[in-house]
């Protein structure tokens, strides 16, 4: 019932009734009505009870609505005019609500507010990552404060590596358990359709920086490059970046962002551009890592996708012959 009720009660209610539970089990093993085991099997029995409810019927939504999130962007010093949320298209998930700010001064803004939830899901991607790779260096427990001033301070490292980035300017909590990371302008996601040598060139040289620097990005895909106000691409989506990063962790980031490009523009267009912005010596790096046991999360799905939609064609086409 606690596990179940949790998410509609505030944090000292949560804790009084998690006490009330734990004392009750411990008063049952001290009066001999309850063996020790039993009491934990009980609690672990319920705890998985109450988890399949949630699961099954959903609980409340834990984002910050549209008025917290404002009053947040006023309280930290920005004179904002007005707040929206973006196209359904752009949102990703487990990486925050992205919503556009415009200033008083007519500044663009980009706005990603955390929450408990993005949290949530971060913790079963590391768990997969540690399931799946040795040494997946993976930062610890982070709150969403913690996660948005992490990203906040990476996105300022790879802006000095030479790198085109998105420009932050700040990191600051909302109300309850949530934080919001504010940069520069407002960026347009680049279609599938719409990614020329050009592009892909540019962005592999930013990578490029990144790779020199030690700078892993640990998310590199292609939803991750934007176009900026200036028609040119830059890298978003920091939270995973990692500083010192070893080579493993470097050879995966390039072959995964190989592998998705490889996706959408076809392989021998995706190879030919990063070795113009990588050259020969550091696309070679990546070349363990190009299997599938070294993809994980989207990246993964979206390579096994495209190689059943390729087995498919391939068989359709031996039949017709």
């Amino acid at each position: 019932a606690v596990i179940a009720a949790g998410p509609w009660l505030l944090r000292p209610w949560r804790r009084a009734l998690w006490a009330l539970a734990v004392g009750c089990a411990a008063l049952g093993v001290l009066a001999a009505s309850l063996v020790p085991l039993d009491a934990v099997g009980a609690l672990a029995v319920g705890g998985t009870a109450g988890s399949a409810v949630l699961l099954m019927a959903g609980g409340p939504a834990d984002r910050p609505p549209p008025r917290a999130v404002a009053d947040a962007l006023v309280a930290c010093g920005i004179p904002l005019a007005a707040l929206r949320e973006a196209p359904a298209q752009r949102q990703l998930r487990g990486e925050g609500m992205l919503y556009g700010a415009e200033t008083t001064e007519g500044a663009r803004l980009t706005v990603r507010v955390l929450a408990a939830e993005d949290r949530n899901r971060d913790l079963f991607f590391r768990l997969a990552r540690r399931l799946l790779l040795r040494h997946p260096a993976d930062p610890g427990e982070q709150t969403a404060l913690g996660a948005a001033e992490h990203e906040l301070l990476m996105l300022v490292f790879a802006g000095r590596t030479g790198a085109r980035v998105a420009e932050p300017v700040i990191a600051y909590p909302v109300t309850g358990s949530s934080a919001l990371l504010v940069t520069v302008g407002q960026d347009v996601p680049i279609p599938d359709e719409e990614w020329t040598d050009a592009l892909l060139g540019a962005a592999w040289t930013s990578v490029a920086r990144l790779q020199e620097h030690r700078l892993a990005h640990r998310a590199l895909r292609p939803e991750h490059i934007v176009l900026a106000p200036d028609g040119k691409p830059r890298l978003t989506a920091f939270a995973r970046a990692q500083l010192n990063a070893p080579p493993e962790v470097l050879g995966a980031d390039l072959a995964e962002l190989l592998a998705t490009t490889a996706v959408r523009v076809g392989p021998s267009r995706a190879t030919a551009c990063a070795l113009a912005g990588l050259g020969p010596t550091v696309l070679a790096t990546a070349l363990p890592y190009l299997q599938p046991l070294a993809l994980v999360g989207p990246a993964r799905r979206e390579v096994a996708r495209y190689d059943q939609a390729r087995a498919r064609e391939a068989a359709q086409g031996g039949r017709r012959r």
